[in-house]
């Protein structure tokens, strides 16, 4: 009767890598819903087995007098005998009807937990991520800055959970006629991508929009461009180094730009540079777009993180000296974004389910007047991982990426405590320090 109970745990431990509640819940959108549905089954029998319920209910005539419900529920290990779990042998019938039944109802639960169960399962999920979205992560101000030690946190709750989705309706209905189909996911990506590279640019009162990479991560823009289906690449020859750069003319692609981001902004600054965009848009050809107020949120189920992180962020690996260790050398992962305001950070800190908004994990540094975000935990690291295996990375910052979680997986299975792991870390290390990286 525990046998189920039992493989069941040790299942979990070896998918998850923890018996922690908030871990498992957390990695488990993440996870195969096959091994998820074999663990649910094998935790089921176990109870099941325990309770005593039909098909799993023999054992109990053999263990105590009469058998009640009340006895049932409570029929203690202290009365289970030796022979709870034994069949009679002698019985062949009752061996194939008693297997057949069991079969029968085993396949009866998976079929009810695999087309009945796993979709509520999902909906509560959504609805949790949902609802701790709009509770945690709304309009906060910190007046760090003006060097108070105290952190000010100020909460607008919004009653309309589709303010918190991107929106990309009005676009769709506005898109270039050649382009029959858009994905939703460049979009997400694209605007993420946007607010930490591009540019909305107001010049002798007429609008521009740019985004710039270094020659090296060119075909980013390429990509850019084909996934909209309109603007414009141009590369300029510079004294030290070749710049790209991707921008938009005419009037219908700036209205196409701006039925893109309107209301689909994470950034506070973004969103302000942004409005005085689209204001200045306004006067320029003689429209009236009003700026929706809406800014969304970032979520572990759409890919904005990803090209806000092919902006702004970077995956890192060192070794360092250590104490604790036998080698005397200690393993240090670190995804980190840098930003010169800390509101969207406490924003992304909190996807991590790190919802406390003191100034772990996030600091100020003073040599470029900025902020920077730096998760180490091998266990949210895991869960960086699994985001972005999902939303992959769209400018070469992927193949740093790639090298930095073979060093990860690598650390998860404590590879790195071995001297021989520690070797093969470091010729890794040495990969991605290297100007021209390849996998």
């Amino acid at each position: 009767m525990d046998m189920g109970l039992s493989i069941g745990f040790f299942a979990i431990f070896a998918l998850f890598g923890s018996l922690n509640y908030a871990t498992i819940f957390s990695l488990s959108p993440f996870m195969n819903e096959t091994a998820i549905t074999i663990i649910a089954i094998l935790l089921l029998s176990g109870a099941m087995a325990k309770s005593s319920q039909i098909p799993l209910h023999s054992w109990l005539p053999g263990s105590m007098e009469g058998p009640t419900p009340v006895s049932a529920l409570i029929h203690a290990a202290t009365l289970v005998t030796k022979q709870v779990q034994q069949l009679p042998l002698n019985s062949v019938n009752y061996l194939i009807i008693n297997s057949l039944y069991a079969g029968i109802t085993i396949i009866w639960v998976y079929i009810y937990i695999k087309f009945y169960l796993i979709e509520i399962y999902k909906k509560i999920l959504n609805e949790i991520d949902n609802s701790i979205n709009l509770m945690v992560n709304q309009q906060i101000t910190f007046n760090i800055l003006n060097g108070n030690s105290e952190t000010t946190c100020e909460l607008t709750f919004n009653n309309e959970l589709n303010n918190n989705l991107f929106n990309f309706s009005e676009y769709f209905k506005f898109k270039p006629q050649h382009k029959s189909k858009v994905d939703q996911d460049f979009l997400e990506w694209f605007i993420g991508f946007t607010e930490g590279d591009g540019s909305f640019i107001v010049t002798n009162n007429k609008v521009k929009f740019d985004i710039t990479q270094i020659k090296n991560d060119v075909q980013v823009l390429y990509y850019i461009k084909t996934n909209l289906g309109f603007g414009k690449v141009y590369i300029r020859k510079e004294i030290e180094r070749n710049i790209g750069y991707f921008y938009i003319t005419k009037k219908d692609n700036f209205k196409r730009l701006i039925k893109i981001f309107n209301g689909n902004i994470c950034t506070e600054y973004k969103h302000n540079q942004f409005k005085k965009w689209v204001e200045t848009y306004n006067k320029q050809y003689k429209d009236n777009i009003k700026v929706l107020a809406r800014r969304p949120l970032p979520s572990l189920k759409n890919a904005w993180l990803a090209g806000f992180t092919d902006a702004e962020g970077s995956f890192l690996a060192r070794i360092k000296s250590s104490k604790t260790t036998k080698s005397g050398l200690a393993l240090v992962l670190t995804y980190q974004i840098s930003q010169k305001d800390s509101e969207i950070l406490y924003k992304i800190k909190s996807l991590f389910k790190l919802y406390d908004i003191s100034n772990k994990n996030i600091t100020f540094d003073k040599s470029w007047e900025g902020w920077r975000l730096q998760l180490d935990s091998f266990k949210v690291l895991r869960l960086v991982k699994l985001y972005f295996n999902k939303y992959n990375l769209k400018t070469k910052k992927h193949i740093r990426y790639l090298v930095w979680c073979k060093i990860l997986n690598m650390g998860l299975i404590k590879k790195h405590l071995t001297e021989k792991g520690l070797d093969i870390i470091k010729n890794y290390i040495n990969k991605m320090n290297k100007k021209k990286l390849k996998i």
